[in-house]
């Protein structure tokens, strides 16, 4: 009978030891979600920045060509600028728009993993 008694108080006490390593892994991947989504939540500043920036450029773009008729080859000049500057911005915001699904990608997988 003691025997069955320190055996059942070994099987408890590894019991709790898993449940309690569970439940650290649940806090951790609690975390790493929590922390996943702030870099989502920036990633996302930093892309509505940059379409605001290409706004930006585009107007002003607009802007100089209704402006400055007179003085076409120095604005065709800027305006090439203008315009590499804004396809350097579309391809960050397409870069930053592929880290946000690689980043809900490893989201969602932490969920699943936290559920599980």
């Amino acid at each position: 009978a003691a025997a069955r008694e320190v055996e059942a108080a070994a099987a408890a006490a590894k019991n709790k030891e898993a449940l309690t390593a569970e439940h650290e892994h649940g806090e951790e991947a609690a975390e790493q979600l929590a922390e996943e989504k702030r870099k989502e939540e920036k990633i996302q500043e930093m892309l509505d920045e940059a379409e605001a920036k290409v706004e930006e450029l585009e107007k002003a773009l607009t802007e100089e060509r209704n402006h400055h008729a007179g003085e076409r080859e120095e604005m065709d000049q800027e305006m090439e600028q203008m315009e590499r500057e804004i396809e350097d911005l579309q391809q960050r915001v397409e870069e930053q728009a592929t880290m946000i699904d690689e980043l809900e990608d490893a989201l969602n997988a932490a969920a699943a993993a936290a559920a599980e």
